[in-house]
């Protein structure tokens, strides 16, 4: 089951160069894009209306595509202008195009109706050219259902675990209880981990071998996490309480914006940009390197756990006290694809409840 009405990340900038065509196949279509003369986007199913032969295997010609098999040109829209030999081109004879926007260095993808793709609905947030932060894209294909990478990106307690070697045993997220509140449409959950180890990467930057780390994070439908840490003296979060850390300067800044997209029910390709409003030379590509010895550490697990729930049809998973967020954004992801005909339960599980969490304002 996949989510339609909706902007997904079809990859970064650098993935469509002018001139190319460029294969991906999301929500099980296979897709081919190029680039118009003025550098728009262009996405349309891999097939030939006629033959049914891919359009990848054609070539571009100015706005337009055409099929090297028997040489129909389709337009950007989809609709065939061009059969070589037949001056009359039936209306029937067209491939279906998707709306694509670009920002902040990504390319983004609408696969559902195509009257309700708003661009003012693509987050303003995502991307590694957003400005303050210094990011580098990078993209994983995990061997996973989507879902299962959302639920580790929602339920921060397995980094002590299975990111021993990159962020390190330190990071206590399982001992300390989130804030979860309810958005339209996603969560946000945010937390204060007190009197932490200074992280590895950065003790070179912060004379301090113990912070206070404040964490908050949105996972918003279809897929996207979007995750800002501060760190502050040991102490910040007793004033603070509960409460995002307000009038006074963090020692240390942190953002990454995460997007999952589904090829099948079981791969997806996972975009990240992960930085600080450090500039210094050099730092940006070492958080690219770490975010990918880290988060192949999340697609190791998760891809072990799509075999092992391949191989117990049926069984469905236990959740423990620190799920609340897992729990709600699946209630709020079949809530939407309820609104779109489309009913059962996700991976991993039976339909999800609606549980008391506090609405985010």
């Amino acid at each position: 089951m996949y989510l339609k009405n909706a902007w997904y990340v079809a990859g970064f900038s650098e993935d469509f160069p002018n001139g190319a065509l460029t294969t991906r196949t999301y929500l099980e279509v296979p897709l081919v894009f190029y680039r118009k003369d003025d550098g728009a986007v262009v996405a349309m199913e891999d097939r030939c209306c006629h033959r049914l032969a891919p359009l990848s295997h054609g070539q571009i010609e100015g706005d337009d595509l055409r099929c090297m098999y028997h040489g129909l040109k389709f337009a950007p829209s989809g609709k065939c202008i061009e059969i070589p030999g037949q001056p009359r081109i039936p209306s029937s004879m067209c491939v279906r195009s998707y709306p694509t926007a670009e920002s902040h260095g990504c390319v983004w993808i609408w696969m559902g109706q195509p009257e309700k793709a708003s661009q003012a609905d693509i987050p303003d947030n995502v991307g590694p050219d957003l400005p303050g932060w210094s990011m580098l894209p990078g993209r994983l294909e995990v061997n996973a259902n989507y879902m299962l990478v959302a639920d580790n990106l929602l339920d921060l307690s397995h980094l002590s675990y299975v990111h021993r070697d990159s962020f390190g045993p330190g990071l206590v997220f399982g001992q300390t209880r989130p804030k979860v509140e309810r958005l339209e449409k996603g969560v946000r959950v945010s937390r204060w981990l007190l009197n932490q180890p200074t992280a590895k990467y950065i003790r070179e930057k912060i004379d301090a071998t113990h912070l206070d780390v404040w964490i908050t994070y949105d996972f918003i439908a279809p897929g996207l996490f979007l995750l800002y840490a501060e760190m502050h003296e040991p102490g910040a979060a007793q004033k603070f309480g509960e409460d995002a850390p307000s009038g006074v300067e963090p020692l240390h800044k942190e953002y990454t914006s995460q997007a999952v997209t589904p090829e099948s029910l079981g791969k997806s390709r996972y975009f990240f940009s992960y930085g600080s409003w450090d500039r210094t030379p050099g730092l940006a590509e070492f958080y690219r390197d770490f975010s990918y010895l880290a988060f192949n550490e999340d697609a190791e697990i998760v891809s072990a756990q799509q075999r092992t729930i391949d191989a117990s049809p049926g069984i469905t998973m236990q959740p423990t006290s620190f799920d609340a967020a897992t729990l709600q954004y699946r209630w709020i992801l079949e809530r939407l694809m309820r609104d779109e005909g489309i009913d059962g339960p996700l991976i991993g599980g039976g339909r999800a409840e609606s549980n008391h969490v506090q609405q985010a304002p």
